[in-house]
């Protein structure tokens, strides 16, 4: 069963091949069914945060999205309140201490939405603190 994300019944999810383009702020769906404890471990939505000149890699830098708000840790989340652009349904949560890269292998779907500029960047910022990148 597809995880829903879509805000409308009519979204439309299609089979995603290593071909496709994907930009920075766009909403997958990504299989993580095969991993470790403590890592995203199911079918979930996730935000691309790789930078545009590094498209075309099989891999992407991707942070999972969740509703739970057990899943938060603190300075290192942005919350996403539902949209018809970012086709939540509830208000749920963009992982920043959960960055990883992804193969494209592991994208199933593409629903074509997206967060906004700025809870992009706010999310880049949590990542840099994640990873202590403030000089």
């Amino acid at each position: 069963m597809t995880p829903r994300i879509g805000a409308q019944p009519s979204l439309t999810l299609r089979r995603v091949s290593v071909a496709d383009e994907f930009e920075a702020g766009d909403i997958l769906i990504v299989d993580w069914r095969d991993t470790f404890a403590n890592e995203a471990n199911k079918r979930r939505p996730a935000v691309i945060v790789s930078r545009s000149e590094l498209a075309g890699l099989e891999t992407v830098l991707l942070v999972p999205i969740a509703g739970e708000t057990s899943a938060k840790v603190r300075n290192a989340f942005v919350t996403l309140s539902p949209t018809a652009e970012n086709g939540c349904t509830k208000t749920s949560y963009a992982l920043a201490h959960l960055v990883t890269a992804t193969s494209v292998d592991r994208i199933t779907e593409m629903p074509g939405t997206r967060i906004e500029p700025t809870q992009l960047a706010e999310l880049r910022r949590q990542i840099a603190f994640c990873v202590d990148a403030y000089q």
